[in-house]
C-alpha cells in the first residue's frame, strides 16, 4: 500500500512537467540560499567557542569623551600590564597581545638565507596567553616562553619556515626578524580551527622585549602613548565581579595619569564578541556584523516562505486540472486522509529532487557570494554533520509547510462535480489565502529593491564624499630605513627620495607615517597648559615631512609646516581645527608658537583644515601632525592624476629598480592610496553585492508565483473571459481588467514594505558620522523596478488566453 503511495506520487509529480520545472527552480533556489546563508551565520556564532571557559576571557577596551566627541580603543599603554598585574585582584590569567609585522629570514645550510617578508600574523604575548587559550602543544612547554629571544611557531607556520624538516628539528633553529632580531624555536602548537579570531603564527615572547633595550621599539614605559595593535587579554576567576574590575582598571589609570576632568573608562570586552565587533576592531581582516548576520537569517527565512509560497500558488493552480482524477479517485474509495497522504508524498519527492539541486547548485552560490561570505568556507564545508541535520530538517519544513495546505484543498474536491469537469470556484477563505501569498511575495521583492536603493545611494556618497585630502594618483610604501639608528639611515633616506624625484611622471615626494586616512592609528595624551590648570585631550598622531601636507593638499589655516631635520623628533607640530577648538581658543593665531606641556615641549606652527582620518562612520578626531623623522618610515608619492596606466607602471618599474638598488633583499610592495580607503568600505559593497543578487533571485522566485497565479486564475474564470469576448471585449481591455485587481495587491505591498526599509535604512545610516538621506522618491522607484516587471508577465499570460476561442471557455462546466 505505502509502496503503491509513492510509486502514484512520482508518476503523479512528473506527469506534468511544466509544473515540476517551475516548482523544483523555486524550492531548489529557497533552499539553495538558506543553506549558504546557514553555513555562513553557524560559521560566524561558532567563533572561538570551542575554547574552555570563554565566558571568562575578555580584552580590555576604553572610552573617553573628549568635549562630545567619543574616543574609543582596544589600545593600552605600554606599562599597563605590569601595573595591573601587581595592583588589580580578581584576574587569573593575563597576558599582553602586541601584534607585530617583521620581515623574516631563515638561514639554510652555511650561507642560504630564505626571507619571508612582512608576515602579519605575528605577536608578542606573555607565556600565560597559551593559559587563557588552550593550544595542543606538539613540541615543547609553556614554561619555555619565559625567556627573552624565543619564539613559539605554529605547526603550519613551523612547516613553511622550514620546509622538509620534522618537527623536533626544528625545535632549536634560529629565525631573525627585521634583519636584527634572533630568536630561536621554543615549541611548536597545533593550529586553531579556521573559526577563531587566533590567526597568529609567531609567539615571540614578551620578554624579548620587557626585559631588554628593546622595550622602547614597543613603548612599554610610555603612559601617554596608545598604538592599536597593542591590547591586553585578561581571564577572571570565576567569582570576580568584572564590574569591580573595570573600577579597579581606571583607579590603576588615575594613580599613573593625573588627568583633571578625566572622562575615560575601562570595559570588560568578552572575547567571544570580538568577531563581530566593529567599534575596536578584531584580529582578522573580516569583521563580522552582527545586526547584518541576523538580517541574513531573516532573508533565509523569507527565501524559504517564499519557495513554499510559491509552491502553494502552483500547486492549488495544478489541483483545478486534477479535479477529474480526484474525483474518480474518491467515488473508488479513496479517503480525504489518503489523498492528503499522496500529495504530501509527491511534496516530499519535490523537496527532495530540489534538495538534491540546491546541493549542487551551492558552490555556484558560495562563488556568486564570494566577496561577501568568509574565505574559510568552502565547498567542504558543505559536508559537515550539522548541515547534514538542518538539511534533513529543511527538508521536512519545507514538506509540511508547502503541502500541507494544497493537500487538504484536493482531498476536499467534491467528488460528482469533479467528475464532471468542473472548476473549482474557491471560497473566500481560499481566495484570500492566495492573494495573502502573493502579497508575501511583492512585499519581499521590495523588501530586497528598496534596500538596495538605499545602500546603492549610501555608496555613492562615500565614493564622492570630500575626505579633506587628495587621494587620487598617490601612493604609499614602506622603505627598510633603519631611521632610529642615527644620521647615515637619515640620509640615505633622503637619497632615495632624490632618486624618486628625478623620475618623469612623479610630482611630489613626501616621507611621512600612516597616509591622512588609514585603518591604523596612533594616539596620545597632549597636556595643554590653560591659565592655572591644564587641558588633557587625547589625539591622533600623524608624522610627515614638510612635503607632506603639500602632496595631500591638505591646507593650512595659519602657520607653517614644522621643519623636518635630524634633531626635530618632537619639536614642532601642525594641529587640527577640531584639536585647536578643544583647546579653547577662539583665535587660533594665539596658539601659533605656544606649547603643549611640561612633558614634551611641543611647539604649535601650524593650524591645518580638518580631514577624516578614519572612514565616514566615524567623526573628525583631535590631531597633531610631527615631523619626528624616526617615525617617517613610508614614501608617500604623488603621481599625474591624468597619467595613463602604462606610464603608472613605467614609473613603478623605474622606482623598483631604485628600490632593489638601496635596499637588496627587500620586497618592493606599495599601495594606491584611493584602493586603500575603498577597503574601509569592503563590508558595504559586499552587502550591496548581497542584496543585489537576493532582489534578482527574490523577483525570479516572485515572478514565478505570479505566472502560476495567472494560470490559476485564467483557469478558473475562462468562461468570463469568453463572455467578455462575445460581447465585444478587446485583448486590452482584458489585460487591464486583470492588472487593475494586481495593482491593489501591489500598491499594499508597496505600503507595507516602504515603511520598515527606511527604518532599517535609518538604523544603518546612523551608524555613519557622515552619511546620505532616504530621499522619498526611492520609494515610488523601486515600485516603479517591479511594476514593469511584473507588467511584462501579466501581458505575456493573459494575452495568450485573451485570444483563445471564447466558444470553447462557454462549453466548460462551472462548479
Amino acid at each position: 500500500m505505502i509502496l503503491n503511495l509513492f510509486k502514484s506520487g512520482l508518476k503523479n509529480l512528473i506527469r506534468n512537467k511544466l509544473f515540476f520545472v517551475i516548482n523544483l527552480l523555486g524550492l531548489s533556489l529557497g533552499i539553495s540560499v538558506s543553506l549558504v546563508i546557514y553555513i555562513m551565520v553557524q560559521f560566524d556564532y561558532s567563533h572561538d567557542r570551542f575554547h574552555p571557559e570563554i565566558d571568562r576571557i575578555y580584552r580590555i577596551v576604553s572610552e573617553s569623551d573628549g568635549d562630545g566627541s567619543m574616543a574609543k580603543t582596544a589600545a593600552i599603554q605600554g606599562p599597563f600590564y605590569n601595573a595591573m598585574m601587581a595592583e588589580v585582584k580578581g584576574i587569573e590569567e593575563a597576558s599582553p597581545l602586541i601584534r607585530v609585522n617583521f620581515k623574516v629570514n631563515i638561514i639554510e645550510g652555511s650561507t642560504e638565507v630564505k626571507t619571508f617578508n612582512n608576515q602579519y600574523d605575528m605577536v608578542i604575548v606573555e607565556p600565560a596567553y597559551f593559559n587563557i587559550f588552550k593550544y595542543r602543544w606538539l613540541l615543547g612547554d609553556i614554561a619555555t616562553l619565559t625567556n627573552p629571544y624565543c619564539v613559539v611557531l605554529t605547526e603550519d607556520r613551523a612547516k613553511k619556515y622550514f620546509k622538509g624538516l620534522d618537527l623536533s628539528q626544528i625545535i632549536g633553529k634560529a629565525i631573525t626578524y627585521n634583519d636584527s632580531l634572533k630568536v630561536k624555536v621554543v615549541g611548536i602548537v597545533q593550529s586553531l580551527p579556521s573559526n577563531s579570531e587566533l590567526i597568529f603564527q609567531d609567539f615571540i615572547s614578551y620578554a624579548t622585549f620587557s626585559q631588554t633595550n628593546l622595550k622602547g621599539h614597543i613603548n612599554l614605559d610610555t603612559w601617554s602613548s596608545l598604538n592599536s595593535d597593542h591590547q591586553l587579554l585578561v581571564k577572571l576567576w570565576l567569582s570576580t565581579n568584572t564590574h569591580q574590575v573595570e573600577k579597579d582598571l581606571l583607579g590603576l589609570r588615575h594613580k599613573h595619569l593625573t588627568i583633571e576632568n578625566d572622562k575615560t573608562h575601562y570595559i570588560l570586552q568578552k572575547f567571544a564578541d570580538i568577531h563581530f565587533d566593529t567599534t575596536y576592531g578584531n584580529y582578522k581582516r573580516r569583521v563580522a556584523d552582527r545586526p547584518t548576520t541576523n538580517a541574513l537569517i531573516i532573508v533565509a527565512l523569507f527565501f524559504i516562505i517564499l519557495g513554499c509560497s510559491n509552491f502553494i500558488i502552483l500547486s492549488t493552480a495544478e489541483a483545478s486540472m486534477r479535479t477529474k482524477e480526484i474525483g474518480i479517485r474518491k467515488v473508488l474509495g479513496s479517503s480525504a486522509r489518503l489523498l492528503a497522504t499522496q500529495y504530501l508524498i509527491e511534496v516530499f519527492y519535490l523537496v527532495g529532487f530540489a534538495l538534491l539541486l540546491s546541493i549542487i547548485s551551492v558552490p555556484f552560490f558560495i562563488q556568486l557570494f564570494r566577496n561577501f561570505i568568509p574565505a574559510e568556507i568552502r565547498l567542504s564545508s558543505l559536508f559537515q554533520s550539522h548541515v547534514f541535520l538542518f538539511a534533513i530538517f529543511l527538508s521536512v519544513f519545507v514538506t509540511l509547510l508547502g503541502g500541507l495546505y494544497p493537500a487538504l484543498l484536493m482531498s476536499r474536491f467534491h467528488p460528482i462535480a469533479a467528475i464532471k469537469g468542473g472548476m473549482l470556484k474557491g471560497s473566500a477563505s481560499f481566495i484570500l489565502i492566495r492573494k495573502g501569498l502573493v502579497l508575501v511575495q511583492l512585499i519581499t521583492a521590495l523588501l530586497f529593491i528598496l534596500s538596495f536603493l538605499v545602500v546603492f545611494k549610501q555608496l555613492k556618497y562615500l565614493s564622492h564624499k570630500d575626505l579633506g585630502f587628495r587621494k587620487n594618483a598617490i601612493i604609499y610604501f614602506s622603505a627598510p630605513l633603519k631611521l632610529h639608528i642615527g644620521k647615515s639611515s637619515f640620509i640615505l633616506a633622503n637619497v632615495f627620495k632624490e632618486k624618486l624625484n628625478s623620475i618623469p611622471g612623479i610630482e611630489l615626494v613626501s616621507l611621512g607615517g600612516e597616509p591622512p586616512s588609514a585603518s591604523s592609528s596612533s594616539t596620545s595624551e597632549i597636556d595643554y597648559p590653560n591659565g592655572n590648570s591644564n587641558i588633557k585631550i587625547n589625539s591622533q598622531v600623524k608624522s610627515g615631512d614638510s612635503l607632506f601636507f603639500k602632496l595631500y593638499q591638505i591646507p593650512l589655516v595659519i602657520g607653517r609646516m614644522p621643519r623636518y631635520h635630524l634633531d626635530s623628533s618632537f619639536g614642532e607640530v601642525v594641529i587640527n581645527e577640531t584639536l585647536a577648538q578643544q583647546l579653547g581658543v577662539d583665535d587660533y593665531s594665539k596658539l601659533i608658537g605656544t606649547s603643549f606641556g611640561p612633558g614634551t615641549k611641543a611647539k604649535i606652527v601650524g593650524i591645518c583644515k580638518d580631514f577624516n582620518m578614519r572612514s565616514l562612520h566615524a567623526p573628525i578626531m583631535p590631531m597633531y601632525l610631527s615631523s619626528n623623522p624616526r617615525r617617517c618610515n613610508l614614501y608617500h608619492i604623488g603621481l599625474e592624476e591624468n597619467g595613463s596606466k602604462s606610464q603608472d607602471l613605467k614609473i613603478l618599474t623605474q622606482i623598483k629598480s631604485y628600490y632593489q638598488e638601496l635596499f637588496p633583499g627587500s620586497e618592493f610592495r606599495y599601495t594606491f592610496l584611493d584602493e586603500e580607503l575603498s577597503m574601509f568600505y569592503l563590508s558595504e559593497q559586499h552587502i550591496s553585492k548581497l542584496i543585489n543578487w537576493c532582489m534578482v533571485l527574490a523577483i525570479f522566485v516572485c515572478c514565478i508565483g505570479l505566472y502560476g497565479l495567472m494560470m490559476h486564475t485564467l483557469r478558473t474564470r475562462q468562461k468570463e473571459i469568453g463572455i467578455r469576448k462575445v460581447i465585444g471585449a478587446s485583448v486590452e481591455n482584458i489585460v487591464l481588467l486583470f492588472f487593475y485587481e494586481f495593482v491593489r495587491i501591489f500598491l499594499v505591498a508597496l505600503v507595507i514594505a516602504s515603511p520598515f526599509v527606511y527604518l532599517y535604512g535609518q538604523k544603518w545610516l546612523n551608524s555613519y558620522a557622515y552619511r546620505t538621506e532616504i530621499s522619498l522618491w526611492l520609494f515610488p522607484t523601486g515600485g516603479m523596478i517591479l511594476l514593469l516587471i511584473v507588467m511584462a508577465i501579466f501581458r505575456f499570460t493573459i494575452v495568450q488566453a485573451a485570444k483563445a476561442n471564447p466558444i470553447k471557455a462557454l462549453r466548460m462546466n462551472d462548479v
